[in-house]
């Protein structure tokens, strides 16, 4: 594995495990984090394609993360929203996945927002939920990307390498969110 995708590997599986096991104590620096990324990698896609500008995309990129940072943590409903969105999202990617196939994009973003207003209906299951399961995504993610099972990171196909992932990745992948669900649910009350 070269260089920087090992260093994107082991961050995915420390802050993996961090959301996994600590996510609710720690939600909103989680907002602030995703919403960094998010903003970022959205800004900067954006620029890049219209300018093919290698430079402008950067720059677009951290004045993105910047303000997608700023909106998750500053305004907390419409972050548990997107966590959930983005829960609900890897979670049925993941079950076809596990399947050996890929979900239609509608049936995606359906179960996005309705899991998405969940969150915000039903806040403490649902952070927990999301960030035990999200958490344990990256940590198996860059675990599964160490091992040279997968390709990782990957802008397409996100998740990463689920066409790929053999079932125990993803067995991997439930189990370890179940044991976090479990230790935040239990700590967090």
């Amino acid at each position: 594995m070269e260089g920087n995708l090992g260093l994107i590997a082991l961050v995915a599986i420390a802050l993996g495990v961090v959301q996994c096991f600590f996510g609710y104590r720690i939600f909103k620096v989680i907002l602030g984090i995703t919403g960094f990324i998010l903003g970022g990698l959205l800004a900067g896609y954006l620029v890049y394609n219209l300018t093919e500008s290698q430079l402008l995309g950067i720059i677009a990129g951290l004045v993105g993360a910047l303000i997608g940072a700023g909106l998750m943590a500053g305004l907390y409903k419409l972050g548990v929203f997107l966590i959930g969105a983005l829960f609900g999202g890897v979670a049925v990617s993941a079950l076809f996945g596990l399947a050996g196939g890929s979900p239609p994009t509608w049936l995606v973003v359906i179960l996005a927002i309705v899991v998405g207003i969940l969150a915000v209906l039903f806040q403490k299951l649902m952070i927990v939920m999301s960030t035990s399961f999200l958490g344990s995504w990256w940590a198996v993610s860059g675990i599964a990307a160490v091992l040279g099972v997968i390709q990782m990171p990957s802008l397409q196909g996100f998740p990463p390498g689920l066409r790929s992932a053999p079932a125990s990745w993803l067995i991997g992948w439930f189990v370890l969110g179940i044991v976090g669900f479990i230790v935040q649910y239990r700590s967090a009350r």
